[in-house]
Formats: structure tokens, sequence, C-alpha cells
């Protein structure tokens, strides 16, 4: 991406921009950005609610070595249209909230019973105002893959995914039994009667699913009918389901929990080693079944 560019829809990023979270990351005021790139690592249509970029840092230190550092930069988007609806849906607090209030209290509740696996990347930096942005770390340097959509997760990938979810809705049941301010910012609704901008996704979404459904052998007929009928009802269907009720067993969901939001991380042998999640811009605290 060229300078132009960068400065025109990204002024935010720059040699003192990162220099500073390079020195608080490393704990070291010395260290000086000799030179940075900035790449958009994801196929243009693939980032639905915000730009993704990839940031590749060349820095000194204080004793003058010569090392690259590379940042995940997840920036809300700036055209109007998209900003408006989305704002709507506070996509971006909700993040926010779960990086600075949520996974520091999850991650000290799993703790405390031994369970030390991570569920999210680490945030360097969270910026609420102006150009809203966090900076993640680049979860690619410690062998983290996308997990591949037209593939999908075998069994023992799937089983480790559900471990994750697990964890982190049993940490938040617990939490909000603790203080349930923590769920201030989890408590709008996916799908409301009062946000109608995305009801022609759900509706349209279901009708090609359904079409599609027809053509498939184990699917077709009944199954593709149900599914082609539910444009009718998916709305007011929705609605219910995003409808907390106190008295049932609610907890932070991760809202869009799906294989492009899933990084897997395997050993040379093929054996899997880890699974992360990311993308927590659309949680609600309800149901477990909404994952």
């Amino acid at each position: 991406m060229d300078a132009a560019t960068i400065e025109q829809k990204f002024p935010f990023i720059t040699r003192e921009y990162l220099q500073g979270i390079l020195r608080r990351e490393q704990c070291e005021s010395a260290i000086t950005v000799d030179d940075f790139k900035v790449v958009a690592p994801l196929a243009k249509g693939e980032n639905y609610s915000s730009d993704i970029l990839r940031v590749t840092v060349k820095y000194s230190t204080g004793s003058h070595n010569h090392r690259t550092q590379t940042y995940i930069i997840k920036v809300s988007f700036a055209r109007d249209e998209d900003a408006d609806v989305l704002d709507a849906y506070d996509v971006f607090k909700r993040e926010i909230a779960v990086y600075d209030v949520v996974l520091p209290k999850v991650e000290q509740l799993l703790g405390s019973i031994g369970y030390g696996k991570r569920l999210a990347p680490v945030a360097h930096a969270i910026h609420p105002t102006t150009v809203k942005h966090f900076v993640f770390e680049d979860l690619s340097l410690q062998g983290y893959k996308p997990a591949e959509r037209s593939v999908g997760l075998n069994f023992q990938q799937l089983q480790l995914v559900l471990e994750k979810i697990a964890k982190f809705h049993a940490a938040t049941a617990v939490l909000y039994t603790i203080e349930e301010e923590s769920m201030a910012s989890h408590h709008y609704r996916n799908i409301s009667e009062d946000v109608p901008h995305f009801y022609p996704l759900f509706q349209n979404s279901m009708l090609a699913c359904g079409e599609q459904a027809a053509h498939w052998p184990t699917t077709k007929g009944k199954i593709a009918a149900k599914l082609i009928a539910l444009e009718k009802t998916i709305v007011t269907k929705g609605c219910r389901v995003y409808t907390r009720h106190e008295a049932d067993f609610n907890v932070l969901n991760h809202g869009d929990l799906w294989v492009n939001n899933v990084m897997l991380k395997t050993e040379p042998s093929g054996r899997l080693q880890d699974a992360i999640l990311v993308d927590y811009a659309t949680g609600f605290f309800g149901s477990p079944a909404i994952d």
C-alpha cells in the first residue's frame, strides 16, 4: 500500500505511532522505527465490518540490533454508508468491551481453575475514538493459520473450538454473577425490531441457502422447502432468539462463531496444537444456543 493511500485512509499509522506500540510492548524506550509496510491481507469482500491490515515494522533497538515485527490492525470502516449501519450495531464498542473489560477477567477466572489456554489474540492497542481501531498481535508469527472455509473443520478441530467457546461461555456466566456491569455493552440484540438494516440479508440468506439445498441429495425436498419457508419468519424468530430472559442460563456469546473466525495451529507432524477465536464484535449476553 503506497504512502498516499495510507495517509488518506489510515493517517494514524505513522512511524511515531508504531514506535510507541513497540516501546510499550517490549518495555524499551530506545526503540526507533526505521521503516514500515502496510498490506491488506484479505481479499476484497472478506472483511465485513472493518478494514484488516498487516503492518510489518523494521526497527532498531537501543543496542543497535535490527529487528522486524508484524501487527494486524483492524480499522472501523470510515465510509458513511457502512459506518452508520455498523454504529447502529455498536460492533466496535462491543469488541472494545471484550478486550478492555471481559477477557482480562475471564482469563483470571479460568486461570484460577488451572486453565491456561488462550481464547483470543493479544490486543496491543485499542482506540475507541476518531478512527476506531485495534492493534493485534499477528498470530501467523506463532504458526496459526486461518481455518479453510471451503474445507471446514474436522472432528478434532471442532472439538477444540467447542472447548474454547465452552470455557468462554462458562467464565462469562460466572463473571455476570460477580459483576453484572461487565456485560453492560452486550445487551444489544443482533436481530431486533428497532434496527431493520439487515433484514434483507437474513431473509435473502435463507432463500439462497434453501435454493442451494434443493440441489443436494441429502437436503432436497422437505429440508430445502423448510429453509425457503423460513424467509418469511426468520426476522420474527431472530428477534425471539435475541430476547434475553434473566431467569435463563445466560452467557456472553461470541456472536459470529463460524469457520472464518477460527485460527488453527498444527505441529509439523500435522497434529492439532491449538485454536484461537477472533472477531468478538457481535457478542450478545443471552442463550448459549446462539453460538
